[in-house]
């Protein structure tokens, strides 16, 4: 080949994302090139090849392209030039051929040689200087580039308007009131102290208590929010010296002690215009079970106890237990009664005698039989836990409270006039969830979200129901069914009746209704969910017959343990 032109280096400005640059001046091998970085303060790094670029080719008879592993950052400079090893490798025989090719490489290095040379000349009087010591370094000169014009003068002709030997006082430079005071002895200004002092105002702070509501509101005790608001009746609790046993009660003009009662007594009402006090039991003892008329000794106070009036001297000496059991009328054995003085009314009647643990009691009303708890013709057995006694069917019953109390929680779904249920047609085989839209009763703290219900851990008895409607037309057979579901725990709780219904008209409906108890325990979701047989059914036509409104599925639970 031939170099016609001095061409030897290649410079690029790096823009962080460009990784392949052109080299168009000829070379002979790809170490024949250097590449190097050079950073914004002007350091060079050399880059490896290999490692750091790569060189496409050969032949390299038109240059090549060197491409960058890492893309070169902006601010950054890419160089590349050709530098060839001062090495001679071609060897020519004495008397032998002489081939043009051989030839024309070796001057063609030699050409390489001489330009990478006459570059490193003129670069190094280009960028140097001389000096006493020498050439000026590249480094050196880079650095001076650098100094803005007119910086490198030294010689300061004037100091604030002085010239010569000048001795500088502070009023020179503008510090005439500056001193060296130390920070402990430093005078606060006036406009300081005047700053302060606004500061030190009642909407501040507490030093000046001429405004008791701002101070109270400055330290967050606002009265009958965060204090007690004052009270007479504080005070007198406040001056009240205190004994164990000691009760309060309010005398008509302030709050009083009344001191604790003789062992025994109890406290008596006195009517709503006098004060409480401590009184004996009348004929002595106290209140307690065995000693209510077991041993008085007033048999007369006994007697009118009871409500009963003494027949007999007996009854007035009387000392025993024993005694007193029979002046009262009462058997001995295990003090069961064995006859009873009593005056009926007309529209009841007593019988059976004597009345005893295995004797037999019947009381009735207008000849009905009335229950007796523990036998006689009434009922024969007690309720189990949580009954009640009513008559059910004329006759009297044990039956759930649950009956005759309004649920603890009920829900159902209510629309607007004329409008169906959601979330619309039931699906064949498959349950849809129904709506529950609003809570009509809750004393247990369930919450309702998107249809579904979460219950507090307990035993529930719940009872539900869900409407479903048929738009197949005439002669359609449809099957519903309904259950209450478990939604945390994936279950069903209990399944309704299914329902089946021939339409004779365009549209029909069928109610499903289902109860049962459960037991959780812990926070549960629960919903009510439908199932349809035909693809006809919804969860509900619209009434359109008042506007009042329509009502669809609901459900009632009573929490029962």
């Amino acid at each position: 080949m031939t170099i016609s032109a001095f061409d030897n280096r290649r410079t690029y400005s790096g823009d962080g994302s460009t990784v392949a640059f052109a080299f168009p001046p000829p070379f002979t091998t790809q170490t024949d090139l250097t590449v190097q970085v050079q950073a914004a303060d002007g350091t060079i790094v050399t880059k490896a090849l290999g490692s750091d670029y790569t060189v496409s080719g050969p032949p390299y008879t038109s240059g090549g392209t060197v491409t960058m592993v890492v893309a070169p950052a902006v601010t950054t400079t890419l160089i590349i030039y050709r530098d060839v090893p001062l090495t001679q490798n071609v060897t020519l025989q004495d008397s032998g051929p002489l081939p043009a090719g051989t030839v024309n490489a070796a001057l063609d290095r030699i050409t390489m040689w001489g330009q990478r040379l006459r570059e490193m000349a003129n670069a190094a009087f280009a960028n140097a200087t001389q000096t006493v010591a020498g050439l000026m370094s590249a480094a050196d000169k880079y650095k001076l580039d650098g100094i803005a014009v007119g910086a490198q003068v030294n010689a300061v002709t004037t100091v604030a308007g002085r010239t010569g030997d000048v001795l500088l006082a502070k009023t020179d430079v503008g510090l005439g009131n500056v001193d060296n005071t130390s920070d402990v002895n430093k005078p606060v200004s006036t406009a300081q102290a005047n700053a302060d002092a606004l500061a030190l105002k009642i909407a501040q702070n507490l030093n000046d208590l001429n405004n008791k509501t701002t101070a109270r509101t400055n330290l967050g005790v606002a009265i009958g929010t965060d204090v007690q608001a004052f009270n007479a009746r504080l005070a007198d609790l406040a001056g009240i010296s205190w004994a164990q046993g000691d009760i309060i009660y309010y005398n008509g003009s302030s709050l009083v002690k009344l001191p604790a009662g003789t062992s025994g007594w109890f406290l008596r009402t006195n009517g709503a215009a006098a004060n409480p006090s401590w009184v004996a039991v009348p004929g002595g003892g106290d209140l307690l079970s065995t000693n209510n008329l077991s041993d008085l000794t007033n048999k007369p106070q006994a007697l009118t106890n009871l409500g009963g009036t003494a027949t007999g001297t007996s009854v007035f000496t009387a000392a025993s237990t024993a005694a007193a059991r029979t002046a009262i009328g009462a058997g001995t054995g295990n003090g069961s009664v064995t006859s009873v003085a009593m005056t009926v009314p007309s529209f009841l009647s007593v019988s059976g005698s004597p009345i005893s643990v295995s004797g037999t009691f019947a009381v009735t009303l207008s000849g009905t039989a009335l229950p007796v708890a523990n036998g006689g013709t009434g009922l024969t057995s007690v309720g189990t836990n949580g009954q009640i006694l009513t008559v059910v069917s004329s006759a009297p019953a044990w039956v759930d409270q649950v009956t005759f109390r309004a649920p603890d929680l009920w829900v159902r779904c209510e629309r607007a006039q004329g409008t169906a249920d959601t979330p619309g047609s039931l699906t064949v085989g498959t349950y849809v969830t129904r709506a529950l839209n609003t809570i009509k009763r809750n004393t247990i703290g369930a919450t309702l979200t998107s249809n579904q219900i979460t219950l507090p851990a307990g035993t529930y008895y719940a009872r539900w129901r869900c409407v479903a409607g048929s738009n197949g037309g005439t002669g359609v057979s449809y099957t519903t069914r309904a259950k209450l579901y478990n939604v945390t725990a994936s279950s069903n709780i209990e399944l309704t009746n299914t329902e089946t219904a021939y339409s004779s008209v365009s549209a029909s409906s069928l109610t499903n209704t289902g109860e049962t108890t459960f037991t959780i325990g812990s926070s549960t979701v629960v919903d009510v969910r439908q199932i349809s047989g035909i693809t006809a059914a919804t969860t509900g036509n619209a009434s359109n017959i008042s506007g009042e409104g329509e009502v669809y599925s609901s459900i009632e639970l009573w929490k029962v343990g």
